[in-house]
């Protein structure tokens, strides 16, 4: 293992020197353009065999913390709420695909004509007369023909799964089972389905994260929300960060009915909790409204 992390194996690891005639003439404008692209390309690879490998790390241990089918939210670990995506632990079993779809979809129609399902599509080749008929009845330019359905082969499919070996719904196997599917064990894996992937370069750039995933710090800055972005269920105090003093709608607290109010302070009893979220920025108009109280009440205790 070298220092970067890549075997000594690795193609990219033990590149002999480039012969003399390919080196790049940095006294030239074009030299120095082809040599940066060079760079690029070296980069852009290397960089891809640290991605492969730190996410073959990653999912080995989730796997090992979360378990068989376990599941979890990659959250912000700043505290705003936002989901950056599901993290779930694939069970151990068989996983069955397809490798030659013309012969799986013939012994389909073959073994089982009923699970065609008829379409109706424009004679091949008749296409532009089909735009010189559009004003008149253009029924003879339309014929039917039978299409296996997604759903069906992924059925069979699962059926191969379930038996560990190619067979078909009627139980074919051997030489009487589908052809065209290979079914290999498979162990334990992790599937990311992403909620809001643009919050990773988000806690990139704010120093939350860093480009591998590890958490650095949690950000201190107060969360912020403009209108429609309402903030979770458990934020019931905001500001409006341009308000100078009391004179001004600063403070506007949630209430148990999940409306808000503006407030003198926080221990205010009683406010009329009787505007949404959105009717706060018709008072508002200057910017977002923040977490939290304003400064001029923390300062003050308040």
């Amino acid at each position: 293992m070298s220092q970067h992390g890549l075997t000594e194996s690795d193609p990219l690891a033990n590149q002999n020197p480039p012969a003399p005639d390919d080196a790049p003439d940095l006294g030239t404008d074009l030299g120095r353009k082809l040599n940066a692209l060079a760079i690029k390309a070296a980069v852009a690879r290397r960089s891809k065999a640290r991605a492969i490998e730190a996410e073959r790390v990653a999912t080995a241990a989730v796997v090992a913390a979360y378990g068989a089918e376990g599941r979890k939210q990659a959250a912000d670990p700043s505290g705003s709420g936002r989901v950056i995506s599901q993290v779930t632990v694939d069970k151990a079993g068989y996983k069955a695909t397809v490798t030659d779809p013309k012969e799986v979809e013939q012994w389909v129609r073959k073994k089982y004509p009923e699970k065609l399902q008829k379409k109706t599509r424009i004679v091949p080749g008749q296409e532009e007369a089909v735009i010189l008929a559009l004003r008149q009845y253009a029924g003879f330019l339309l014929e039917e023909y039978e299409d296996i359905p997604d759903y069906v082969i992924s059925g069979l499919l699962s059926k191969c799964e379930q038996a560990h070996k190619p067979m078909g719904w009627g139980g074919e196997i051997d030489d009487d089972a589908p052809p065209g599917i290979k079914v290999e064990p498979r162990s334990l894996g992790v599937t990311i389905t992403y909620r809001d992937a643009d919050l990773i370069d988000d806690l990139i750039k704010r120093g939350v994260i860093d480009h591998e995933g590890n958490v650095l710090a949690r950000d201190s800055r107060p969360r912020q929300w403009g209108p429609g972005d309402e903030p979770p269920a458990g934020v019931d105090v905001v500001h409006n960060p341009n308000a100078t003093g009391k004179s001004d709608l600063s403070l506007a607290l949630r209430g148990p009915n999940g409306l808000w109010a503006w407030c003198w302070s926080t221990d205010e009893v009683d406010p009329p909790y009787s505007q949404t979220w959105d009717q706060l920025f018709y008072d508002t108009t200057d910017g977002p409204l923040v977490e939290g109280k304003p400064a001029f009440l923390t300062a003050g205790g308040a």
